[in-house]
């Protein structure tokens, strides 16, 4: 199996950082440590853990990854955020062209405190509290 990850080694170059995080979710499904893959395939552990949370983006965000259209970095600082904020961080981007990766990381941190908000699940009357919905909804045209 040694060989088979000196050859992902060299097969990660040229592929995109979701096939990549793909490669590394098999390895780690196989039986192997992230330390052992990250010392055999040369790449720090957190890089690949890096990687693999790009696994919890939606499929629409991880196709634009793909592509080319959502650079890595951008991607990467959206990991944390569940589905509903993870598309509300992409309606600023595609509003807003040029945006900075300093203005969109604010804007994440503003959505992840959201996002911890409406996981408190504000109930009022078995529903949602609209006001902090309507609170993300404004955050996203920003």
């Amino acid at each position: 199996m040694m060989n088979t990850v000196a050859e992902l080694k060299e097969r990660l170059k040229p592929i995109d950082p979701i096939d990549e995080a793909l490669a590394y979710q098999k390895f780690l499904d196989d039986g192997w440590t992230l330390e052992g893959l990250a010392n055999e395939v040369g790449t720090p552990a957190w890089s690949i853990k890096q990687k693999l949370g790009l696994l919890k983006l939606t499929e629409q965000v991880q196709g634009l990854v793909k592509v080319g259209h959502l650079p890595l970095e951008f991607a990467l600082l959206m990991t944390k955020l569940d589905v509903l904020h993870q598309r509300l961080a992409l309606r600023l981007l595609v509003e807003r062209s040029g945006v900075s990766l300093a203005i969109f990381r604010e804007h994440v941190i503003r959505l992840e405190m959201e996002q911890g908000q409406v996981s408190m699940f504000d109930f009022l009357n078995g529903e949602i509290s609209w006001k902090i919905l309507d609170n993300s909804l404004r955050l996203a045209t920003w």
